[in-house]
């Protein structure tokens, strides 16, 4: 676990162990942050957080799988209500759904179970935000009339977070190795704008030298340039020609990797919808396998963007919690 913190660019971060395939929490957080980790469990992890004069509250949550201990999780989140009134966002896997219609196949689910955990959140003050994507979070993997899929993970939040960021969105992102989707989360005081017109900047990406072709494509501008003059305004022109053969190059090489990603990921959630009515699972398998062969294609351009670096560090700080 902590390699792959330090391999995603966090320098800080708890960890709760799993219990076989089930469960495990991890909380990680930049050096921009002042976070405070309080108790935590197999349950949840609470953390109070200060950035930019601001003060508010986030609970990585993992809900009771046995639904004859469902209540546990419950009265965790009431126990977590108690402590205090910060402004609060509690997000995860919560191992149970709202409403029937949050359920694709299987056997009906229980009303008392899907009303305990709705009164428990109410009693809590902790609204659901909602998300755009495709709707089911976990999914069982199994084809046909075996396959069931099932709201499980989501997003709540307090009045005094809904009040601190008015603008939250989720987003349901599909993932082709796990059971589950992702859940990314954007909190802003504001819709943000942009003022920025013109071409963009200019940036040198460190992960570009670790393509093959890089030199090849340095040197061959650089020449290519080149009209015999030896001023400092050939030195200027050389520069520029390197400088947008760069970035052409980096769109080419690397941009056609995210493009690919990106598509297959649209075709991905597509095929899982039209998965729900044919009941045939085969193409969204074709479609995760192609995504894990491009994901080992990208793992090797980028290197988590140069911080390959970053991990080599790492393994030689013994500094965790």
């Amino acid at each position: 676990m902590q390699r792959l913190m330090w391999r995603l660019g966090f320098r800080n971060g708890v960890a709760v162990d799993c219990e076989g395939l089930s469960g495990g929490l991890a909380l990680w957080w930049r050096d921009n942050l002042q976070v405070t980790v309080r108790p935590w469990c197999q349950y949840f992890i609470d953390a109070e957080i200060q950035f930019e004069g601001k003060t508010c509250r986030f609970t990585g949550f993992y809900g009771e799988p046995r639904t004859e201990l469902r209540k546990k999780s419950w009265d965790a989140i009431r126990f977590l209500r108690a402590q205090d009134n910060l402004p609060w966002l509690c997000v995860g896997d919560f191992n149970e759904a709202m409403f029937q219609s949050d359920q694709f196949g299987g056997n009906t689910r229980s009303f008392n179970q899907m009303e305990d955990f709705r009164v428990c959140l109410a009693d809590c003050g902790l609204v659901d935000l909602g998300y755009t994507g495709y709707p089911y979070t976990w999914d069982n993997k199994r084809d046909g009339e075996d396959n069931i899929q099932v709201m499980l993970d989501r997003a709540t939040c307090n009045d005094g977070f809904a009040e601190m960021f008015p603008d939250i969105s989720v987003e349901h992102i599909v993932t082709e190795e796990s059971d589950h989707v992702a859940l990314v989360i954007r909190a802003m005081e504001m819709a943000p704008c942009s003022t920025h017109k013109g071409p963009r900047q200019f940036k040198w990406e460190e992960a570009w030298v670790k393509h093959l072709e890089y030199e090849y494509m340095v040197t061959t501008a650089w020449q290519a340039a080149s009209n015999g003059d030896r001023g400092i305004a050939t030195v200027w022109a050389k520069l520029e020609k390197v400088t947008r053969d760069m970035q052409q190059w980096g769109r080419n090489v690397f941009g056609s990797i995210r493009k690919q990603i990106s598509k297959l990921k649209s075709q991905l959630e597509d095929a899982k919808r039209r998965s729900l009515v044919t009941g045939c699972s085969l193409e969204v398998r074709d479609i995760e396998g192609q995504l894990r062969d491009i994901f080992e294609k990208e793992e090797i351009l980028y290197k988590q963007r140069s911080r390959v670096d970053w991990l080599a560090a790492g393994d030689q700080n013994t500094k965790y919690f």
